[in-house]
Parts: C-alpha cells; structure tokens; sequence
C-alpha cells in the first residue's frame, strides 16, 4: 500500500472528489493522533543525548513519546520521569517539555523513545499504512465527516481508529515478546 493506493481509496469511500484538496491536512491530524499511541517496533529509537549544565538538552525532531531514559551507558540505571517543577526542585530525574529534557542531576543520558510515524506527506508510504491501512482509513474519513460537520460518523469512525492502534499495539507487544501476531 502507498499513498496513492490510499488517496484513491479513500476519495472512492467518501463519494466526494472534495477530499483529494483535503487529503493532506487530513493526513497531518491522522498522523497527530498516530503520534500520541502507535507502538511499533520500526518506531523504537534510542540516543545519546549530552545535557547542558543547566540539566537540559534538546529531543530528537522526530521525537513522539518517551520509553525510559537511563544514564548514559548504563542501561540498568532508569531514571524517574517527574514534572518539571519537581525536577527544577532538584528532584532526582527527568522531566519534558517544549522540545527539551530536564535532568537531575545533571548528566548525559540516554534517551529511548518512540519516534514519530513518518508523514505521508513527505513519504509514499510508512510502518503503519504498510501494516495497517485500515488505519490510515479510519482516521482520514473520521476527520473528513468532522470537517464536513457530521458528528456521528467522525465520532464512529475515530472509535474505530482507536480500535485498530489498539489492536495494533496488541499485535506488536505480543512480537516484541516473542510470540507471534495475530493479525
């Protein structure tokens, strides 16, 4: 599947020739929500990261949500994720916010995240429409039915897109401990 396989779908779905105009903000809110909940393996990142002395450094630009985050070289060593404030009170640990890690005590550390699916407004296809197109369905045509102002289906068709990340999110944490999928 790519995303011209998708865009025709899609555009055949909704009976409407209006929605090839849309196709690429509609793409960008599907994507938003991917970012907040998909759990694949192809999106599990890990990086170095050197924290400035006043305890922060900067997240990846394709940073989507954190794993753990440990000391550097030490992978035994997991620091506790705490609100800002806590941090700032010289609480040991890390906080996010703003594109950036909070670290106390200051250190280098090393970041293990999730990474944003990689847009298909700039790729003709990523790990989720290749696994899961059903997916990228859902979300489009729930968005185009809350831009067209019916409420019903953008609220039944997000529910299915929940449904399915969560299915995916199965799926994926049953690979990662070595049992097969199955979908």
């Amino acid at each position: 599947m790519n995303k011209a396989m998708l865009l025709d779908l899609v555009s055949r779905s909704a009976k409407d020739d209006t929605i090839v105009e849309q196709f690429s903000t509609l793409i960008d809110e599907v994507e938003a929500r991917l970012n907040e909940r998909v759990r694949l393996r192809e999106l599990m990142k890990q990086t170095s990261l050197t924290v400035n002395t006043d305890g922060t450094a900067s997240l990846p630009s394709d940073f989507a949500r954190v794993r753990f985050v440990t000391k550097a070289n030490d992978p035994n060593s997991v620091l506790k994720e705490r609100s800002w404030q806590d941090v700032l009170a010289g609480n040991d640990g890390f906080a996010l916010g703003n594109g950036q890690i909070l670290v106390h005590p200051a250190q280098n550390v090393d970041l293990h995240y999730w990474a944003k699916v990689p847009s298909l407004n700039s790729n003709d296809t990523n790990a989720v429409l290749d696994r899961a197109m059903m997916i990228y369905h859902s979300g489009i045509m729930a968005a185009w039915a809350a831009l067209k102002g019916d409420v019903q289906t953008a609220q039944a068709m997000w529910s299915a897109f929940d449904n399915l990340i969560t299915q995916l999110n199965a799926n994926e944490d049953w690979a990662l401990h070595g049992q097969q999928a199955i979908i």
